[in-house]
């Protein structure tokens, strides 16, 4: 967007971004209440009765909350950045001639998203 001039596109992409991170972590917060309230929590506060005859399940929750939990902590990161990316796009900071910090801030975006790629498998399909 912004490298070959095209600001509003940009701007809209942005925003599509924030509201999807948003999304992401409205969905979240449902499945942590959802685990909190089954006693699949992390570590010592694991009480989930019917999953007590499968050895690894305490391991498994204490893995999936630091791991998404991780996560979700770099989605909030991420989407900073993207908001303070947008507010210098608005100001006018970057063009064609200067958008180091939009492509900057779309590379850390797009790890992060790298990172979900390998987690959601791992922990919900496997």
């Amino acid at each position: 967007g912004v490298k070959v001039g095209k600001i509003k596109l940009a701007l809209v992409m942005l925003v599509l971004t924030i509201i999807c991170a948003v999304a992401f972590l409205c969905v979240k917060y449902v499945e942590y209440a959802h685990k909190f309230h089954v006693g699949e929590l992390p570590g010592k506060w694991f009480h989930a009765e019917e999953l007590m005859k499968y050895p690894g399940a305490k391991l498994y929750f204490t893995i999936y909350f630091l791991t998404t939990g991780l996560h979700a902590f770099h989605v909030i990161v991420g989407m900073s950045v993207l908001i303070w990316v947008m507010k210098g796009i608005i100001k006018g900071k970057y063009n064609p001639g200067y958008y180091v910090p939009v492509e900057l801030g779309a590379l850390y975006w797009h790890l992060v998203d790298l990172v979900w790629i390998f987690l959601f498998p791992l922990l919900y399909l496997i």
